[in-house]
C-alpha cells in the first residue's frame, strides 16, 4: 500500500530557504515534466490553504503573506524554467486562489517577479468560482440579519502566454471550458473532512499559523452562543476551507493538467484525486508532523478506495481476502454543485433533510488522524496497539513513511 501511495504521490517538507527550495523541486519528478501542446502541469497556491489564522479560523482565513507567496512561487519558477534568469515555463499554468479576498491580486502577483522587482512576462486570467449558499450558510454557526454570506472567490490562472484549452463541457458544473465561471461548489460540511485534536494541528501548522487584524465575526449577544472554545484535545478541521475532490477534478479535466504541484498541500483533497487518476504529484509540506499525519491520512484513503468497487483503485484480490468490499455507488463528490444537480440528489441519503435555521455544528469525535488498521484489515498484527501515546505513533509512522522513501 505503502509502495502505491508512493508512486503516485510525493510529499517534500519546505525547506527554510528559497534556494533549496529551488533545488527540492527542481530534483523531484514534476521539476523534470514538461507541458506539451494542450497539456499543461499545474501549480497550485490556494490563500484559504496556506495556514491558519489565529483567532476565529472558522470565519477568518488565513492572511495574504507576501513573503511566502515570493518564496513558493518564485522558487517554483526558478526550479522550472532551468535558466539562470527566471521566467514562466512554456506549458506551466499558475492556479492562484484568492480566498475572496479580491484585494489581495497584487499581492498574488508578487511571486512573478524578478531579482529586480520587475514583473516577469506572462498571461493571466481571472475566472469566478461560485459557490453554494446553501453549503456555506452550513458551516457558519453565527447568522445576522444584515450578515452577506461571500459566495464568489477569484482563480487567477497565469501562464507563460496564452493558454490553449480544448473546447470541452465541463466535468461537474454547467457550461464548457470556454466560459470564466465556475458553478455552483459545494464545499463538503465539516463532518465529512479530515479532521485533528488541536494539539495535533498546531504541530502540523508549525510556524503557519498567523495573526490576523481587525474585527472578527463575533457570536452576536443575542443568539445566546458562546465562541467554540479550543482545548488541546478538542477535535477540528484541520482547515475550515477545504473544498472538496470536484474543484481540483474540474481544474485537471478543464486545463488539462498532466501533473500537479501543489504549494499549500493543507488538506490531501488534491492527492487523493491524483491518486484516482493515476497523476504525478508532489506537495510541499509545511512540517515533519505535515508529511506524516498526511501521509497517514492518505493510507486511509487508499484503503478505503482499494475496497470501494466503485473506485479506480478497486482491488479485487484485496477485497476477497479481507472480505471487507464496498459495495456502494460512488458519490457524486459534495463539492460539486448545481451544474450536474442530478449528480447532486443522487448522492443524498434519504430522510435527511436539512431543517430549516439549522446549522452546522463543528466536527466531533474522534480525530483521523492516528495509525491506520489496513495492517490488521490484512491479517498482519500492527506493531502497537490502539490508543498509545499520540507523540509515539507519530515518531512511528514517520519512520514507515522514511522506510518507505528509501525502497
Amino acid at each position: 500500500m505503502y509502495f502505491r501511495c508512493h508512486d503516485q504521490t510525493t510529499f517534500r517538507q519546505e525547506p527554510s530557504s528559497e534556494t533549496q527550495l529551488t533545488a527540492l523541486i527542481k530534483d523531484s519528478i514534476l521539476g523534470q515534466m514538461v507541458g506539451t501542446g494542450c497539456e499543461h502541469v499545474g501549480i497550485l497556491f490556494d490563500q484559504k490553504l496556506s495556514g491558519e489564522a489565529m483567532t476565529e479560523p472558522a470565519y477568518r482565513c488565513p492572511p495574504c503573506r507576501k513573503p511566502q507567496i515570493k518564496k513558493l512561487v518564485g522558487a517554483t519558477i526558478k526550479a522550472r524554467c532551468g535558466n539562470t534568469k527566471p521566467a514562466i515555463k512554456e506549458g506551466d499554468v499558475y492556479f492562484l486562489f484568492d480566498a475572496f479576498k479580491h484585494g489581495n491580486e497584487s499581492t498574488l502577483m508578487e511571486g512573478f517577479k524578478d531579482e529586480e522587482n520587475k514583473l516577469l512576462p506572462k498571461s493571466k486570467k481571472s475566472y469566478y468560482l461560485c459557490y453554494s449558499e446553501e453549503s456555506l450558510s452550513k458551516r457558519r454557526l453565527i447568522h445576522r440579519g444584515v450578515d452577506a454570506i461571500e459566495q464568489v472567490e477569484f482563480l487567477h490562472v497565469v501562464s507563460a502566454g496564452p493558454l490553449q484549452i480544448v473546447d470541452r463541457p465541463r466535468k461537474h458544473f454547467a457550461g464548457t471550458s470556454r466560459g470564466n465561471i465556475i458553478g455552483q461548489v459545494s464545499v463538503p460540511d465539516y463532518e465529512s473532512v479530515w479532521t485533528l485534536s488541536f494539539a495535533e494541528k498546531k504541530k502540523l501548522l508549525a510556524k503557519n499559523r498567523a495573526p490576523v487584524g481587525g474585527p472578527g465575526e463575533e457570536p452576536a449577544p443575542e443568539t445566546g452562543k458562546e465562541r467554540h472554545a479550543r482545548s488541546p484535545t478538542s477535535v477540528e478541521p484541520v482547515t475550515y476551507y477545504s473544498m472538496g475532490h470536484a474543484i481540483y477534478e474540474e481544474l485537471t479535466h478543464s486545463f488539462a493538467v498532466k501533473g500537479w504541484l501543489e504549494l499549500t498541500p493543507l488538506d490531501g483533497f488534491l492527492p487523493q484525486v491524483c491518486l484516482r487518476k493515476k497523476l504525478p504529484y508532489l506537495g510541499i509540506v509545511y512540517s515533519e508532523a505535515h508529511y506524516a499525519l498526511l501521509w497517514n491520512e492518505l493510507v486511509r484513503f487508499v484503503y478505503d478506495e482499494y475496497l470501494d468497487e466503485s473506485s479506480p483503485l478497486f482491488q479485487a484480490g484485496l477485497a476477497a481476502a479481507t472480505g471487507k468490499k464496498l459495495v456502494k455507488k460512488r458519490k457524486a463528490d459534495t463539492s460539486a454543485g448545481d451544474g450536474k444537480a442530478s449528480k447532486a440528489k443522487a448522492a443524498s441519503k434519504p430522510g435527511q433533510k436539512q431543517q430549516p435555521g439549522q446549522k452546522q455544528q463543528p466536527a466531533k469525535g474522534k480525530a483521523r488522524g492516528r495509525k491506520p488498521n489496513w495492517a490488521k484489515a490484512l491479517g498482519e498484527e500492527p506493531e502497537e496497539e490502539d490508543g498509545e501515546d499520540g507523540d509515539d505513533m507519530e515518531n512511528e509512522e514517520s519512520e514507515d513513511i522514511e522506510s518507505a522513501d528509501e525502497e
